[in-house]
C-alpha cells in the first residue's frame, strides 16, 4: 500500500520508546488472539487492533469532527474506497498511527481494513527480530490457517531497488488476511524522510480483493 509516508510522522519518537511500544504490541496481539476459541478463529472479524475490529464503524471510536479532519487518502486506479489516518491519542495505546479504509459512499464509515505502525529509524534488523517473533506467535495459535511468506521484495516507488519490503500473510476461510512487514528504506529514501518500520494490518475479503484486483489497476 502506499501510505508509507505516515512513517515520517514518527521520527520524534525515541529508541527507549520504540522498544517499549513494540514489546507492549507483541504482547496485546498475542492476548488479543488468544482470547478466541479455535471455532472461531477462521473469522477476521475476531481480531483487533486497538480494541477495534473488520466490520466496526468508525464513528463508534472517532467523532465526526476528527472524521472528518483527517485528509482522505485516494488509491490511483479506484476510488471506491479511501483511506482515514490517525494519530492514536489512546494513554495505554500499542501503535502511534492508525488507518483505515472505508468505503467513499459509507456515511457510516463501516471498517474494511486497518493497520498499525510503529517505526524503527534506522534499526531495522530489530524489526526483523520483532516480525519473526509476532509471526511465530501467531503461527503457534493459529497453526491451521494458511501462511505464506513472500520474503523481501523491492519496493516499486525506488528505482534504485535499494529499499525493500518483508511481506507475510496469514489467509482466512472467510478470505480476510492478516499481514505483517517491516520496511526497510535506503538511505537515499530515508533521507527525504522514510522511515524502517513494522506494521500489522487486518483486512476482509472485499477490501483484499479490492486490493488486488482495482487499486493500482
Amino acid at each position: 500500500m502506499k501510505i508509507n509516508y505516515i512513517r515520517s510522522l514518527l521520527s520524534f519518537i525515541t529508541q527507549s520508546k520504540k522498544v517499549f511500544i513494540i514489546k507492549r504490541f507483541l504482547l496485546i496481539l498475542i492476548l488479543a488472539l488468544s482470547f478466541h476459541s479455535l471455532s472461531k478463529a477462521d473469522d477476521i472479524t475476531d481480531f483487533e487492533i486497538e480494541g477495534i475490529s473488520i466490520g466496526d464503524s468508525l464513528l463508534d471510536y472517532f467523532s465526526e469532527s476528527e472524521i472528518n479532519n483527517s485528509k482522505p487518502v485516494y488509491y490511483p486506479s479506484s476510488k471506491k474506497f479511501f483511506q482515514l489516518n490517525f494519530w492514536n491519542t489512546n494513554d495505554d495505546k500499542t501503535y502511534e498511527f492508525l488507518t483505515f479504509l472505508v468505503k467513499a459512499s459509507d456515511k457510516k464509515y463501516y471498517i474494511y481494513e486497518m493497520a498499525g505502525y510503529v517505526d524503527y529509524k534506522r534499526n531495522v534488523q530489530d524489526c526483523y527480530k520483532q516480525e519473526k517473533k509476532i509471526i511465530n506467535e501467531i503461527k503457534s495459535i493459529l497453526n491451521f490457517v494458511d501462511f505464506k511468506d513472500y520474503g523481501k521484495q523491492k519496493k516499486n516507488i525506488d528505482k534504485t531497488g535499494k529499499s525493500t519490503t518483508t511481506i507475510s500473510q496469514f489467509y482466512f476461510a472467510d478470505g480476510g488476511i492478516i499481514k505483517v512487514s517491516c520496511d526497510d528504506w535506503s538511505l537515499e529514501w530515508e533521507n527525504k524522510g522514510e522511515i524502517d518500520g513494522i506494521s500489522v494490518s487486518v483486512a476482509s475479503k472485499e477490501a483484499f480483493d479490492w486490493f488486488v484486483d482495482e487499486a493500482y489497476k
